[in-house]
């Protein structure tokens, strides 16, 4: 067969000479044909979930049908004049792949496939930094969400926060603090727990106020005031505390502004432990006005005494003597347990030595 279309003419003749005549036309096509998708483009992002996909096809021999694939269901958009149409949705955000494949009669096929980003818009957000007051060009907590723009200049300060996919833009801004600042912030309010398990305990309120903007935020287990560059200094107040080691404990908080002035401390109580009476100490201080909270060499050999069973301890003794196991540095024994064992002596004994 030539490519393109054939005639065959087969003729029948009898002895007679009588003839007669079959044509049968075949068309031969070895040729894929022409696809194309004009729209969209090729990694297009959209911020909308709808898309309609436009395309051309042409066959110059047979006719052409039209199939397109997406997020696993199929299409067959209808060819009007060589061009189709086909309206998608698209269900999430992210990268889809749109597939059209052209079909010939003679089983000739041309595919061509489109990837589509689609990502909702995203607002620019202003973050900390907006409408506090500073000495110098604030450089960080620009924004919350989107990119900032350059902050420059002798203040008052402004800058943008660019949307993403489409999103609008927020303007920020900040003013100069004033060179007279010389007050320092309050801690209004300080809240934990009065008693918490574990030695990382949440900070339920912790807030101040200052007339040009609070600064930095810092706890601590001194009294002693914090310097402007302690390392311990955020932005924000933090939402807990880590303490070192457990027992009753108190927790002082601490407020500076921009302008270098920190506040007095405010300080709250907490235990650190299974409850306040699980804390090692089996033998009472003599005199001891409040009772001494840290277990001694006495508590330790008293505490042996009981595990290897040479004394008998009382119902006080076994309440303060029961320290055992540690769990992550804090005593968590078993309440129904009624006997001291050697698992708190050696909890006892390393609390004593400092390990």
């Amino acid at each position: 067969l030539a490519v393109g279309v054939n005639n065959i003419t087969i003729t029948a003749t009898d002895l007679a000479g009588n003839v007669s005549n079959v044509v049968r036309t075949v068309t031969y096509d070895n040729s894929n044909p022409s696809l194309a998708i004009t729209s969209p483009n090729q990694d297009i992002t959209t911020a909308v979930n709808i898309i309609t996909v436009l395309g051309s096809v042409s066959d110059t021999l047979t006719p052409t049908t039209i199939s397109m694939l997406f997020n696993g269901q199929s299409y067959a958009p209808v060819i009007t004049d060589g061009a189709f149409s086909q309206q998608l949705t698209i269900p999430a955000e992210g990268t889809w792949a749109i597939t059209a494949t052209a079909t010939d009669a003679a089983g000739n096929s041309s595919s061509v496939t489109r990837n589509v980003i689609y990502a909702i818009p995203v607002n620019g957000v202003c973050g900390a930094s907006n409408g506090g007051v500073f000495i110098a060009a604030p450089l960080a907590g620009l924004c919350s969400t989107g990119v900032a723009t350059g902050v420059a200049g002798s203040g008052p300060w402004s800058w943008s926060c660019g949307g993403s996919n489409g999103g609008a833009a927020m303007s920020c801004s900040s003013s100069v603090l004033p060179a007279t600042d010389t007050n320092a912030p309050v801690v209004t309010i300080l809240t934990i727990p009065a008693a918490f398990a574990t030695l990382a305990v949440p900070v339920t309120v912790y807030g101040a106020t200052d007339a040009f903007g609070v600064a930095g935020y810092l706890l601590s287990e001194s009294a002693a005031p914090p310097s402007v560059t302690d390392s311990g200094w955020s932005e924000a107040a933090p939402p807990e505390y880590l303490f070192s080691t457990w027992g009753n404990k108190t927790i002082y908080a601490y407020a500076k502004d921009a302008a270098g002035n920190i506040s007095a401390a405010r300080s709250a109580a907490v235990y650190i432990g299974n409850a306040p009476e699980v804390d090692g100490v089996i033998v009472p201080g003599a005199f001891d006005a409040p009772a001494k909270v840290e277990p001694q060499l006495a508590d330790a050999l008293k505490s042996l005494k009981f595990a290897m069973k040479l004394e008998i301890p009382t119902a006080t003794e076994i309440m303060h003597g029961k320290v055992a196991p540690l769990v992550n540095g804090v005593p968590q024994p078993d309440p129904g347990r009624t006997e001291l064992n050697l698992g708190d002596t050696i909890v006892i004994l390393r609390r004593v030595v400092g390990l």
